[in-house]
């Protein structure tokens, strides 16, 4: 079980939620986010994974499972229960406001890009990485943003938007995941795999690797030179059954998600 704790999907626990207005939430005004609204991005497919049945809530981190918790939302003058995820896509709720370590972490991104392709040169990247060719190593801010996300062509419900790619020793396509967390991890979490393999999908990689800063979302052990926390590299070879398992979550989640937007259409005009 989750050190992070549990959801719980009792109607009591449903009652207390936080409950979506009868009204659409209004469109983001960031064309990125515009874009990601089409599909399930890489970081939700471990709510999908929950909601196909495939994972148990009480075995992932607390983010990964609100976002297959049920909540209610307004549909056609009555409440109804969905799982937040479906809620968001068809456009009946907000996403999660962005706390701290959320925003921190995303811009210490680029910084541990940087720490990791200078360990790399070294042969000194802890865990995985190994093969990668560090001169090959690219962020995502290299290309321009309206590219993003990219689409997994086998399953156009599902999108990335990848943090840097590479290429390894083999000439192979490698995306890399960069996580800036609050606790060390020690072992590679199963979301953390899922979502790596969404990204192996939509980039046509060959594998992925996970560059973790230890700790670094929490500004108490930073130096003058900023986080301290060491650098940790789990590598993830690209698994053809995970991923076809994956896609078909996306599929099936997409169809609820398409279900209420005509249903919340239809209600409207009448």
């Amino acid at each position: 079980m989750s050190d992070l704790g549990a959801i719980s999907c009792s109607p009591e626990a449903m009652e207390a939620d936080h409950l979506a207005g009868a009204a659409p939430v209004a469109e983001p005004s960031d064309p990125w986010l515009r874009r990601r609204a089409h599909a399930f991005g890489a970081s939700e497919a471990g709510a999908l994974l929950i909601l196909a049945g495939h994972r148990h809530p009480e075995d992932a981190p607390r983010w990964v499972a609100e976002l297959a918790r049920p909540i209610r939302v307004g549909l056609g003058g009555r409440w109804v229960q969905v799982p937040r995820l479906i809620a968001r896509k068809a456009g009946l709720a907000a996403a999660t406001k962005r706390t701290p370590a959320m925003g921190r972490g995303i811009e210490l991104e680029r910084e541990l890009f940087v720490r990791a392709v200078r360990l790399m040169v070294r042969g000194a990247l802890r865990g995985g990485g190994g093969l990668l060719d560090p001169r090959s190593m690219r962020h995502a801010a290299s290309v321009p943003r309206e590219w993003l996300p990219l689409v997994d062509r086998e399953c156009p419900r599902l999108a990335a938007t990848p943090d840097a790619w590479a290429r390894d020793i083999l000439d192979r396509h490698v995306t890399v995941e960069l996580k800036t967390n609050v606790r060390p991890i020690v072992d590679l979490p199963w979301h953390y795999r899922a979502q790596v393999l969404v990204q192996c999908a939509t980039m046509a990689a060959e594998s992925g690797c996970l560059i973790a800063g230890q700790g670094w979302a929490l500004p108490r052990d930073d130096g003058p030179d900023g986080p301290t926390g060491p650098l940790a590299a789990w590598d993830v070879e690209r698994d053809e059954v995970e991923i076809e398992r994956i896609r078909a979550a996306a599929r099936s989640a997409w169809s609820r998600v398409e279900e209420l937007r005509e249903q919340h259409t239809r209600e409207a005009e009448e």
